[in-house]
């Protein structure tokens, strides 16, 4: 019984609409389910299944899937582009993906240039604008993060709505994102600012997921005279 339940389950579309499943007996006492009625035998009980829209989702896990979707679409559209440069490959020691893509692209014949982005070299080729004391201090602190805050701030990706709070913002504002960063699209600033309409938005050049590090002088002219006076 509980095969012929799974089933009616796992084939039902996502509209609402029932199935019936019919539990017959045969003229030698054979039990059958099936979701035709019988030829021949009787009708021992009708079951009726009925597949109900699962729960919404929440508003803000909807809102950063369709973002990764839009970066994720980007990204193939570009890679469908032609590329003849040698690919370079940034991996770590310990990173289970980065040995599953170096086998893949060995099962490929692709060539590419490795760096390991736990050595110096890795992590100067990864951020070239990186000064030494910047690289200095990377090293120093990253293995000190507490892996209990890492997976909390991951998972405040997915339930943090900071859409729901732009509308009470009653002080002035300024939004300040990286032209590499591929995370925050036009899109995304222009309902963000639609939300709190007095929040100003700058975009620094040059730089990815740690702005001060990757353009420390785009970061400082992207305040602007947000704070009564330039920082530079």
């Amino acid at each position: 019984m509980k095969a012929a339940i799974f089933l009616a389950f796992a084939f039902a579309s996502a509209a609402i609409h029932a199935d019936t499943v019919y539990r017959s007996v045969g003229p030698d006492g054979k039990v059958t389910y099936s979701q035709r009625p019988p030829a021949d035998g009787k009708i021992d009980k009708t079951l009726v299944f009925q597949n109900l829209p699962s729960s919404p989702l929440p508003e803000s896990t909807l809102r950063y899937r369709a973002e990764l979707m839009k970066s994720m679409n980007r990204k193939l559209a570009e890679g469908a582009k032609p590329y003849r440069a040698q690919p370079v490959f940034f991996m770590a020691q310990w990173c289970g993906y980065c040995k599953q893509a170096k086998s893949y692209l060995a099962e490929k014949g692709i060539s590419y240039r490795e760096y390991d982005i736990d050595t110096a070299d890795g992590m100067r080729a990864f951020c070239p604008t990186w000064t030494e004391d910047q690289l200095r201090l990377r090293a120093q602190w990253l293995h000190t993060c507490d892996e209990r805050g890492m997976l909390t701030s991951f998972e405040g990706f997915h339930t943090d709505d900071i859409h729901a709070d732009l509308p009470l913002l009653r002080v002035p504002s300024l939004l300040i994102t990286a032209a590499r960063g591929d995370v925050v699209l036009d899109e995304d600033v222009q309902e963000m600012q639609t939300l709190s309409s007095g929040m100003l938005h700058t975009r620094v050049p040059d730089a990815g997921h740690m702005i001060p590090w990757d353009n420390e002088a785009g970061f400082y002219e992207a305040f602007g005279d947000f704070l009564g006076a330039k920082l530079v």
